[in-house]
Formats: structure tokens, C-alpha cells, sequence
């Protein structure tokens, strides 16, 4: 089975469960990045007026992409982002949109000090219920490598 597991990552702490996950798979990672990258101001989220507060607004609010993976032989995609809002940051939504992955097998995972991925999913499912969604994982640092496995079982499945 072919792996991608696309992720975005504003502090670092999703880049490392992507990574362990692809270790895990053997998936190929793609990074997904906003064509003007996110400054600290930009991330303030107790600024109302912030760059991702005026995102997170709207979850369909577009968010120009650097650039897109390709799709070629993928099975699996797996989404990681962190949980802003108790959602999928509004670049997800604008990676998704411009990815055109109909059909494909999908998960997302998910980072956060403690909000759940449960918004997120459904987000996800309804706003691109073209492709196969298996369930979420939100990923804490107390995750071990056998439980990650298992939900990677489930993804699978």
C-alpha cells in the first residue's frame, strides 16, 4: 500500500508525529505550506485581528498552497494538522480543496494540547465526502508506537 502523509505543522509538534508516523508505514511525507508563510504575528491567536483568527473564521476562508503532492499510486492519505479552534485550520481545507483526491482512502490525525479531532472529522467528511474516511487520531506525545500501529490497523482495514 501506497502511504502519503501530508501534514501542517505551525510549531514543530505535528512535523514530529508525521514523521514517526511515516516511520511507521513507510509513507512519503509532503509538508503542506502556505505560499506566504505564517509569521509568529500571524499565529496569535489571542489577536483578533491575527492572519489565522481571520482564517479560522471562516473554514473555508482560501488559503493560497506552495505547492501540491502527487497523487500517482496513492492508496492512503493521511492528513495531520494541529487543532485550531477545535478544528482543522482553514489551510487544510484549502489543501484539500485543490488536491482533488476522489476516491482515495483517507485519515486525518491530529495535534492539541487537549481538544479532541472529533469537529475536525466531521468537517473533513462532509466538506469532501468524495473520498474514504476512516477514522481520526488525535496524537498526544504519550502516544506509544504500538498505539499508533493500531489505529493504523483501523485505517487500513
Amino acid at each position: 500500500m501506497s502511504v502519503l502523509i501530508a501534514y501542517f505543522s505551525a510549531t514543530g509538534t505535528t512535523a514530529a508525529a508525521a514523521k514517526r508516523i511515516a516511520s511507521l508505514t513507510g509513507g512519503r511525507l509532503f509538508k503542506i505550506e502556505p505560499k506566504v508563510p505564517y509569521t509568529a504575528a500571524d499565529l496569535d491567536w489571542t489577536d483578533t485581528n491575527s492572519r489565522s483568527t481571520l482564517e479560522m473564521k471562516n473554514p473555508d476562508h482560501p488559503v493560497a498552497i506552495a505547492s501540491l503532492p502527487d497523487l500517482e499510486g496513492v492508496d492512503l492519505l493521511l492528513v495531520g494538522f494541529p487543532i485550531w479552534w477545535y478544528r482543522e485550520p482553514a489551510i487544510i481545507n484549502s489543501f484539500m480543496k485543490e488536491l482533488n483526491a476522489n476516491g482515495i482512502k483517507a485519515a486525518c490525525f491530529a495535534t492539541s494540547g487537549g481538544s479532541g479531532i472529533s469537529r475536525a472529522q466531521e468537517g473533513l467528511e462532509k466538506r469532501f465526502s468524495s473520498l474514504n474516511w476512516k477514522p481520526g487520531l488525535r496524537i498526544s506525545s504519550a502516544e506509544t508506537d504500538e498505539q499508533l500501529r493500531q489505529w493504523l490497523d483501523t485505517v487500513n482495514a
